[in-house]
């Protein structure tokens, strides 16, 4: 126990009582309990009583992690950042890293001398579903999370070139994925909702690449109509109008 609580800026070649300033009275203190994270100090006073001071910020903080780009789609990689709220000192400040077991980052990164924030790289996985994951970063007793969403490869959208023509004649229809398709290509399949504007029952986007052409062939009508060409791929559906 004692009286008062106490400071030093100096390595403690002196001391001063900080109590003054922040309304604390010269009573006798039992316990001082520093609240990570918070900046508080909770003090335990004789009396039974209990007294909080805020602590103002004066060291280098964790201010934030972030993703970038977010989403991405599973297999590729994303740049994470930690930032701080001051340029780190002498030494650098090192951030430790954590997170879900379904990325791949190392498990810290040190922000050097004079440099307010730091980059790393996350490593996803191929994935049948879309999924969130947590990525921690943690200094001293502040811990940032930021959330990364990775897709699963699927039908992004399709386009019809051009949209109008004349019956009798052939259009291309454009199909395209969120990206390269795998080993093997992946197959989409198609549909007219008239008879007389023809697709393949299918077509397989070839491997490594993230998009495929098709013919549409029409019959010569006596008006405009207009036809619906569906394509789809597992739940994905995407629809263009001819």
């Amino acid at each position: 126990a004692g009286v008062g609580i106490f400071q030093t800026t100096d390595a403690g070649a002196s001391w001063t009582n900080m109590g003054y300033t922040h309304g604390l009275p010269e009573v006798l203190l039992h316990d001082i309990v520093a609240v990570p994270g918070t900046r508080y100090l909770n003090v335990g006073t004789y009396g039974r009583g209990m007294w909080r001071l805020y602590l103002p910020p004066g060291g280098v903080d964790l201010a934030s992690v972030s993703l970038s780009p977010n989403p991405v789609l599973g297999g590729a990689a994303t740049t994470g950042y930690v930032r701080l709220d001051k340029v780190a000192p002498a030494g650098g400040i090192t951030v430790n890293l954590s997170g879900d077991s379904r990325l791949s980052f190392p498990a810290s990164v040190t922000i050097s001398e004079g440099y307010i924030y730091a980059s790393f790289t996350v490593s996803t996985t191929k994935t049948s579903s879309d999924f969130n994951a947590t990525v921690s970063a943690t200094q001293a007793s502040i811990t940032k999370t930021a959330v990364l969403t990775v897709e699963s490869l699927r039908l992004q959208d399709i386009q019809m070139k051009p949209t109008t023509v004349v019956g009798g004649t052939t259009a291309q229809l454009q199909i395209d994925l969120t990206g390269n398709a795998p080993t093997g290509g992946m197959k989409v399949t198609l549909s007219s909702s008239l008879s007389s504007v023809k697709v393949p029952s299918s077509v397989t986007v070839p491997a490594g690449s993230s998009s495929a052409l098709v013919s549409v062939t029409t019959a010569a009508l006596g008006s405009d109509t207009t036809a619906t060409i569906t394509a789809k791929q597992g739940s994905n559906t995407q629809t263009a109008l001819l």
